[in-house]
């Protein structure tokens, strides 16, 4: 009997092989990195698991999660993502970016480390700033040639947070959505993103993006502009990034301002960096940024992943192999 149960799980185990695909994935860093005070050491490693399968008329359906420093998987809903896709479009569910993001995104960064990520795009909707265990993102995805288009909300559940939700410690609900849009060819892209943040007590916010970028033989180069108003004061924000591959080495540089319409409400960076591949999936990786914070900026508003000393203002750096498996 003991057999028999083995000889039918391992033939159900090959069934399931059959039906879905399931990979890991991984990365990994090590290096130095300069806080504006000292050097210290760096070291990051990260595993993702993808699966994917297919059901017997055509829609395909998945799930991705990821494990840092292998110390244990997040096990929320906002944890990782789970899709399915088909003629109909996309749609996900889980830790995914909200539609204005995913029709905009970010500028091209720098470092081993991001050192800081002053080069990424302020967005007050999607998994940067309201994905929670008990609050998952939708975001629908749908493209028709040069064409693209996003949908995305929350089921109002966020219970306060979001960079311009309600007061957390309320615990009121905040019920946030978005759309965008995204022209795409082989050498030009168009983008244009609208974000609307509603929480239940306080005022609602608005925020309006876009973004164009352009390739013009190894060099790329983005620029974005962005417009928002809401429970604090509002905000605009923009910059630009340039990466330009020669062989084996790609240099990245970008400027990036966002102005809160305050006294001394700006956060300023500009950063540079290179990277050499050495192939097989390992890399050289370094960079230099330098920010200013200014006193006025709201705190929900400052990077979390700040390296430097003085919040208000540093010269980071850092140095170091970056691998991907």
């Amino acid at each position: 009997m003991k057999k028999i149960l083995l000889a039918t799980s391992a033939l159900s185990l090959m069934a399931g092989a059959a039906a879905a695909e399931v990979s890991i994935s991984g990365s990994a860093r090590m290096g130095l990195i300069y806080n504006g005070e000292d050097i210290n050491f760096t070291s990051r490693a990260r595993v993702n698991f993808t699966a994917s399968g297919e059901s017997d008329s055509g829609i395909a359906f998945g799930y991705s999660v990821r494990a840092d420093q292998a110390g244990a998987a997040n096990d929320g809903m906002g944890a990782g993502s789970v899709f399915v896709s088909g003629a109909f479009g996309k749609l996900s569910m889980g830790d995914v970016a909200g539609a204005a993001e995913a029709a905009v995104g970010d500028l091209n960064g720098v470092g081993l480390t991001g050192l800081g990520d002053f080069s990424d795009t302020v967005f007050i909707t999607g998994d940067g700033v309201e994905v929670t265990d008990d609050n998952p993102v939708m975001l629908y995805e749908y493209s028709a040639g040069a064409f693209s288009g996003y949908l995305s909300a929350n089921d109002g559940n966020l219970q306060g947070g979001g960079l311009f939700g309600s007061d957390a410690s309320a615990g009121d609900d905040v019920q946030n959505m978005a759309v965008g849009v995204k022209y795409s060819t082989d050498a030009y892209s168009f983008s244009l993103g609208y974000e609307h943040s509603d929480p239940v007590v306080g005022e609602a916010a608005k925020h309006i993006v876009l973004g164009a970028t352009g390739t013009f033989g190894t060099t790329t180069v983005k620029a974005i502009y962005g417009t928002g108003d809401g429970a604090i004061d509002g905000f605009d924000q923009y910059g630009i990034s340039a990466s330009s591959a020669f062989g084996a080495t790609t240099v990245t540089g970008f400027f990036k301002r966002v102005d809160f319409g305050v006294a001394d409400g700006e956060i300023d960076a500009i950063g540079l960096g290179a990277s050499y591949d050495l192939g097989g999936g390992a890399s050289v990786v370094g960079g230099i940024v330098n920010y200013d914070v200014g006193a006025g900026v709201p705190a929900a508003a400052i990077p979390a992943g700040g390296v430097g000393t003085d919040p208000s203002g540093e010269t980071v750096a850092d140095l170091g192999l970056n691998f991907t498996f």
